[in-house]
């Protein structure tokens, strides 16, 4: 029982920090954060403009209050005397230390009111920068990445160190009237659709959610139509189905921020319930097996509780010293739990993806619900024992036992082996499926591909001389983790379809190895170099771009000649098909196949690259990107910046998570399984000593004996099989319909799930027969 509650502690650990974040904040159930849901793609964005607030807050009775947040895209420079580092600063307005419960330790929230270059640091921060000294009133020196123009921060706050437990992280938060100061954009006011940040109202007065949104979206979709940048473009391009909005809970935003790229800190409701499910079948059977265990050991001390009852002990005597045994033997392994935890714990950690550190002075309320939760454990074992012990402990001589005791013993039995089974065909099926992922054709070559995203021309010149590295392009990755359609319109037929838009250059396919089936590449001389892109949108105007599309979007469009196809939509102005390639898997294995769309020509990415390289020098590539931005000046801690490659461990994280998971809980059942089949092995042996014995003297042989005392275990294991193979092919099956490609569910893994659990079955109990079988049956019989 003791792995079992190891176990369960750390997974109880885990669960209770990951649903106690953001529980400290609290106006949480009033804070609401503003997200914008584009039907044409399945990621969400928490990014809107920039008046937004304020004017919801004059127009909207519902909004007390409100506050923005930007957090930068690129961390900015900190200059400390000669040297500098690179931190991420956040803009916020001054109300978001009223919202939220990150309190002042020093300076006061009037002040970084009213100071445009006010900045609150934590703790930690005004520790490292200004040592012992009063930081209230000093000057820090900021900058973007490499740029010359230093902006002076008058430090107007200290605030406590932000919590793990908060979706919300920093120590630099700048004044937000300051933000225009570090963007690269022209405009230096907050204006609409010039500029961008999240939103957080505070709606303690909510009533009517749904009638809310409306009147939000109504607010932008009637300033959209009275911009001149939307109206130049036409009123037809004033897409209100891009203005619908959904409102996150600040108590609900950790589970519920998978598809925004731009949270950092989520959490992943659906393992929390795979987690508890495995803490609490963990503990039910390792309950189930000590009953197992302590019933036969009851039934040699029958006479020592008849003897007592002789005596004068009372049935509530025998039930709380059951209870109290029980509770005892519960609460050592609750103990072993904290002696074991430097050790067991970083394994638990690497293996559930998480860095908590238990605390007995900051974690007392998780270790006293779990120590309450161990007595609960403890009392429910003794009941169950005194309830299934109760006839062999108060029969009377001339009454015959219940069998009750025998069925909960096959049935925990059966359950364990049924459940054993039904583990053994997942791990084999969801190894299946991460196999069938690894092996797949992509269509691309995903694992000699880097990308890298730099403004020094040298670093890539440098790359393309390198005896590993096989070509160079600018553009995008192609692979990504999150679908975003743009609508398309077609000339001739006129339609419209959703499609991926991927920014390339003439040499992008050659480095991907993506095979052109129609028509001609891209025309290098046609295409616009770095200087012609300038911030937001391209400044040139070229007339018809050139583009190449993909087979699924040819089919989805309908398009008997693709070639010479005009498109048009808000991104791309217009442009013309001169090529097709053919379906790339460009999205996990989760999705199919879209239309994409590839050219150069459009909102352009000039400091984007992607490397193919020698697979083998993976290493050597990711190194020599690191140093070159290290003699730059680059921290170490922001080096992962500076090269990304394709890692399938990073993209089906969460699959082999899971599969870890079950190996680890399926290793916990069959260790449970086994000491329970030995212990009721046990137990049938010696309530059939007698029966053994006769049998013997009779002239059953060993073999005989052997098959008698087994063929109950065989039984098990087939029932258990019948049960589990259709709740584990739809367990599967459901699974599977995450992937629109995935893996057939083949009947051999059945077979193979109920012979290996038949071999270990028998093997476990065989032992305990062969003895039982081989007894001199005069030991048995020499009392009758």
């Amino acid at each position: 029982m003791s792995i079992a509650i190891i176990a369960s502690f750390h997974i109880y650990h885990f669960v209770y920090k990951e649903l106690s974040t953001d529980a400290f904040h609290t106006k949480r159930k009033d804070i609401y954060r503003l997200v914008n849901k584009r039907p044409n793609s399945n990621i969400r964005n928490t990014e809107t403009y920039l008046p937004l607030g304020e004017f919801l807050k004059d127009k909207l009775p519902e909004v007390e209050n409100y506050c923005r947040a930007i957090v930068n895209d690129e961390p900015l420079e900190l200059h400390i005397n000669e040297s500098s580092q690179l931190e991420p600063f956040i803009f916020v307005d001054p109300s978001f230390f009223e919202l939220f419960n990150f309190s002042l330790k020093n300076g006061s929230i009037e002040k970084f009111r009213s100071t445009p270059n006010g900045i609150v640091i934590s703790e930690k921060t005004a520790k490292n920068l200004f040592l012992d000294e009063n930081p209230i009133g000093r000057t820090i020196l900021v900058s973007r990445y490499k740029n010359p123009k230093k902006i002076e921060l008058q430090v107007t706050g200290v605030i406590n160190n932000i919590p793990k437990s908060s979706t919300i992280q920093g120590n630099y938060f700048i004044n937000i009237s300051g933000f225009y100061n570090f963007s690269r954009s022209e405009y230096k006011k907050f204006e609409w659709f010039e500029g961008e940040a999240d939103l957080y109202l505070y709606l303690p007065h909510l009533r009517d959610k749904e009638s809310f949104l409306k009147s939000v979206s109504e607010v932008v979709i009637m300033q959209q139509k009275n911009n001149s940048h939307f109206v130049s473009m036409g009123p037809e391009d004033v897409d209100e189905s891009m203005c619908q909005f959904e409102m996150q809970r600040l108590d609900n935003i950790y589970f519920n921020s998978s598809d925004i790229p731009k949270q950092q800190k989520k959490g992943d409701l659906q393992f929390i319930n795979i987690l508890v499910l495995v803490a609490l079948l963990s503990l039910f059977l390792a309950m189930s097996n000590y009953i197992i265990m302590n019933l036969g050991l009851n039934l040699n001390r029958a006479n020592e509780f008849k003897i007592r009852r002789f005596l004068g002990a009372s049935k509530s005597t025998i039930f709380n010293q059951l209870i109290i045994e029980s509770q005892i033997n519960a609460v050592i392994c609750f103990i072993l739990s904290l002696l074991t935890y430097p050790i067991i714990g970083k394994l638990i950690a690497e293996l559930l993806g998480f860095d908590y550190q238990l605390s007995l002075l900051n974690d007392g309320m998780l270790l006293l619900s779990y120590f309450i939760l161990i007595l609960t454990i403890g009392f429910i074992i003794g009941f169950l024992e005194f309830l299934l012990s109760y006839k062999s402990i108060f029969i009377k001589d001339n009454e015959t036992p219940s069998s009750l005791s025998w069925l909960s013993k096959k049935l925990m039995i059966g359950f364990q082996l049924f459940l054993f089974i039904s583990l053994i065909i997942c791990i084999l099926f969801v190894g299946k499926q991460i196999t069938f992922i690894q092996k797949k054709d992509v269509g691309f070559n995903i694992r000699k591909i880097a990308s890298v995203s730099t403004q020094y021309e040298p670093l890539i010149n440098e790359l393309e001389s390198k005896s590993y590295v096989n070509a160079v392009a600018r553009g995008q990755k192609l692979f990504r983790t999150k679908i975003h359609l743009e609508k398309i319109k077609i000339d001739k037929p006129t339609t419209e379809i959703e499609a991926i838009i991927v920014q390339g250059d003439a040499d992008y396919l050659g480095v991907h190895n993506i095979e052109l089936v129609l028509g001609k590449n891209l025309n290098a001389s046609k295409l616009p170099k770095a200087e012609d892109f300038k911030y937001g949108r391209n400044k040139i105007n070229r007339g018809f771009v050139e583009v190449l599309v993909n087979e699924e979007f040819v089919r989805k469009a309908n398009l008997k000649n693709p070639l010479g196809t005009i498109l048009k939509s808000n991104y791309i102005l217009e442009v013309v098909i001169v090529g097709v390639i053919k379906d790339v898997y460009s999205t996990p294995l989760y999705n199919k196949i879209q239309p994409m769309v590839f050219g150069f020509d459009f909102q352009g990415y000039p400091n984007l690259y992607q490397i193919s390289f020698d697979e083998k020098h993976k290493e050597e590539l990711i190194n020599f990107v690191q140093e070159f931005y290290i003699n730059k000046g680059f921290p170490q801690k922001y080096l992962h910046l500076a090269i990304d490659t394709y890692d399938y461990k990073d993209i089906y994280k969460k699959e082999i998570q899971l599969k870890r998971l079950l190996q680890a809980f399926t290793i916990i059942v069959l260790f449970i399984t086994l000491l329970g089949m030995i212990a009721i092995s046990l137990f049938i042996t010696e309530s059939k000593t007698k029966e053994i014995g006769i049998r013997k003297v009779n002239g059953a042989t060993i073999k005989e004996i052997m098959f008698m005392l087994n063929i109950d275990f065989i039984k098990w294991v087939g029932i258990a099989f019948v049960i589990a193979c259709p709740i584990a092919y739809y367990a599967m099956s459901k699974w599977l319909e995450n992937f629109a490609y995935k893996t057939s569910l083949s009947w051999w893994v059945f077979a193979l799930a109920g012979l290996f659990t038949l071999i270990i079955a028998l093997l476990t109990v065989s032992w305990q027969s062969w003895r039982a079988a081989t007894r001199n049956p005069v030991e048995a019989l020499r009392d009758e």
